[in-house]
């Protein structure tokens, strides 16, 4: 138990013991809340890049109709979300713990980008 220790109030106190590498961690059978290191969380990869998509979203919908930028923001978040689950699965943790996350919002970028840069080129080509 932490008695000595002043920077923690005693309930936390009473629930936290020295973990074998100094950490602190709760006591199981507590109720505190539990965090295992290596719980993979694909989907919060995916949910820290909507902001981002929703700006890259509006920026090219400016000036184009509902029925050309909707399929085009649409298909490309599904995507960008297939990316993102399949490059959290492709990931090996061998390389640290946070590399499925990194991998996964790596290749959700690229990928809407991708299809965003298609959807916005396509057109262009077709009236030359």
């Amino acid at each position: 138990m932490l008695s000595g220790d002043r920077r923690l109030p005693g309930v936390a106190r009473a629930r936290l013991r020295v973990g074998a590498r100094g950490g602190l961690r709760p006591v199981s059978g507590t109720g505190a809340c539990r965090y295992d290191r290596g719980m993979s969380l694909p989907w919060l990869s995916f949910l820290i890049q909507v902001p981002t998509f929703a700006i890259l979203a509006w920026l090219f919908a400016r000036g184009r109709p509902l029925r050309v930028w909707l399929p085009a923001c649409s298909g490309a978040l599904l995507l960008a979300l297939a990316a993102t689950l399949a490059g959290h699965a492709a990931a090996s943790a061998s390389h640290g713990p946070m590399w499925p996350q990194v991998l996964a919002a790596l290749s959700g970028y690229g990928v809407f980008l991708a299809a965003l840069g298609l959807a916005w080129w396509l057109p262009l080509r077709g009236r030359r």
